[in-house]
């Protein structure tokens, strides 16, 4: 996981903790984290998604969070094999069937942009997610990765609010 997104988890999980509507308390820490600026966070970086409205509703506790580990990542496919990275993604949501802890995983693409594919994860939790991308089959998995993958993914952390298919219990 980048460090920008590390940061911005850390950040997050100390704002509003997971599956709580933030009190007065993570509130002012919000508004002292936006009123900073993009690069006013602590680790220096800039981390856009603590300055888009429908993030900070979430963090700020307007409506509570669901307590899951969620993410969106997109990557960039290396020329004419998109086909080969949306199998392959097809293939590590397989591996998680019986994984309880992996909720969602949701595979897509881009209808506009020739290598571009999405996964959309949720999970039981950060540590369920990272239990299993530290896992022996996924290790092996994500060896074939490289040759597929034209970039650094993209991956932007969700505050999940509701909507169907994800149940709010739990």
């Amino acid at each position: 996981m980048g460090s920008a997104v590390a940061s911005v988890l850390e950040l997050a999980s100390d704002v509003a903790p997971r599956g709580k509507v933030a009190s007065a308390q993570h509130r002012t820490k919000v508004e002292e984290v936006t009123q900073a600026g993009p690069s006013g966070s602590r680790s220096g970086a800039r981390h856009d998604c603590l300055f888009d409205p429908c993030f900070r509703l979430g963090v700020a506790g307007r409506f509570g969070e669901i307590a899951r580990f969620a993410q969106h990542t997109r990557l960039k496919a290396r020329p004419g094999r998109r086909e080969d990275l949306i199998a392959k993604f097809l293939e590590v949501a397989e591996l998680q069937r019986e994984n309880s802890a992996c909720e969602i995983s949701l595979v897509s693409f881009s209808p506009d942009e020739d290598d571009v594919v999405f996964l959309t994860e949720v999970w039981t939790s950060a540590a369920e997610d990272e239990r299993a991308r530290n896992s022996p089959e996924v290790q092996a998995w994500a060896e074939g990765m490289p040759a597929l993958v034209a970039a650094p993914p993209e991956t932007t952390p969700l505050a999940l609010v509701g909507g169907k298919g994800l149940s709010v219990s739990g």
